[in-house]
């Protein structure tokens, strides 16, 4: 039974003036999924992800709650071609932030500004 609300509704209820950007619900993203204990029952109950992509780029921030924390995986180039191709510069970072306030503050730093290195308050997990 479901004790949160939806990711993709808590970021659309305070990002209604968004213009550039577009959610788009995914099945749970096997990425964000890292914890070794989590069992299969858990596993397949697991709320949906939202992709979040920026409408005239190709960047996207992929959300999803698990266990409590807001867990993302952010790219640059969005496109399968260039985020499995060797000669990409593509940045990919992975981790999780405490809540939607933070999960906001990073879409509008990664996507609407397009800072290469966002400053919303995060655990990194991994950057390439």
């Amino acid at each position: 039974m479901r004790t949160e609300p939806n990711l993709a509704s808590e970021l659309l209820n305070e990002r209604r003036e968004w213009t550039d950007v577009q959610m788009v619900p995914l099945p749970p993203f096997a990425d964000l999924v890292w914890d070794s204990d989590m069992t299969m029952e858990e596993a397949v109950n697991l709320d949906d992800a939202v992709a979040v992509d920026h409408k005239r780029s190709q960047r996207r921030i992929v959300l999803q709650r698990i266990r409590g924390q807001i867990r993302y995986w952010f790219t640059t180039d969005r496109r399968p071609e260039v985020l499995n191709s060797d000669q990409a510069r593509t940045v990919c970072e992975l981790g999780w932030v405490a809540s939607v306030n933070e999960a906001l503050l990073l879409c509008d730093e990664f996507l609407i500004a397009g800072a290469e290195e966002p400053t919303a308050r995060r655990t990194v997990l991994r950057r390439e």
